[in-house]
């Protein structure tokens, strides 16, 4: 939705078979009578029962939206064309940086910024038929590992590593993220990388760790999702923590 221009939007909205009728009415700044609506659908209803909450500013209509918990703050809530609405959905749900939220916090995104009649119950469908979401749901049901708290007594003592990614691919080739948090000092560190291929996740990580300033530590690292050729490698120079997915029993350092 960034790259959308004001005039793509309010061309957009005036193009909705809903929308369109909210847009003339907006545009003459008169609401109509029941009797002019009564044969139109729901939707356009539930638009025309919010009538003083309706702004058209710049050719694009909002809906205004006072925040109960920040000090009676107003915000302008984008009101959304059917042709966007799947495209903001999975940008703020489905992107690599969103996490798959759950519904509840999925319509909480989508509160703070966008509108359209309706949209409470098409994200809770948009939820429920998500893929990733019910994979994830499947999982949930089944026992979990009590969590267990991790218990160190010195800097570098343990590591926790986490890969972001597959991100859009940066100008000098990178499209992952590998995050390193110590658990004693929780300073954290962030590397961008071309690969996740585990020679290139060893090298950096010796080219970190593997010098004259860490001669005689014993560091712990807690590894989620790690591949077993990455292990190996990296077994005789550093210790290994492997974490398998949906069996978490520390709780998560990296977010």
């Amino acid at each position: 939705m960034d790259s959308k221009t004001l005039h793509e939007i309010a061309i957009a909205q005036q193009t909705d078979n809903i929308l369109a009728n909210v847009h003339t009415w907006m545009t003459l700044g008169k609401r109509p009578t029941w009797e002019e609506i009564a044969h139109l659908g729901a939707d356009v209803k539930v638009y025309w029962a919010k009538w003083d909450q309706l702004l058209l500013k710049d050719g694009v209509i909002y809906r205004r939206w006072t925040h109960a918990t920040k000090s009676e703050e107003e915000i302008r809530k984008l009101i959304l064309p059917k042709e966007y609405h799947a495209e903001v959905f999975k940008m703020l749900h489905e992107d690599t940086t969103c996490g798959h939220l759950g519904f509840t916090r999925t319509l909480k995104r989508f509160q703070d910024r966008f509108y359209w009649a309706g949209y409470t119950d098409d994200i809770r469908l948009w939820c429920a038929q998500c893929s990733r979401c019910q994979e994830g749901g499947n999982q949930s049901r089944k026992p979990k590992a009590p969590l267990k708290q991790s218990k160190v007594g010195a800097i570098l003592e343990r590591v926790a590593l986490d890969i972001l990614g597959p991100l859009p691919v940066s100008s000098t080739g990178n499209k992952y993220i590998l995050v390193i948090v110590d658990y004693f000092s929780r300073w954290t560190e962030a590397f961008a990388l071309a690969n996740i291929e585990a020679e290139t996740i060893t090298h950096l990580l010796n080219s970190l760790f593997a010098d004259t300033a860490f001669h005689g530590k014993c560091i712990h690292f807690k590894v989620d999702n790690s591949s077993r050729q990455f292990s190996n490698r990296c077994a005789s120079t550093w210790t290994l923590t492997r974490a398998e997915p949906h069996h978490i029993t520390h709780r998560a350092m990296v977010w």
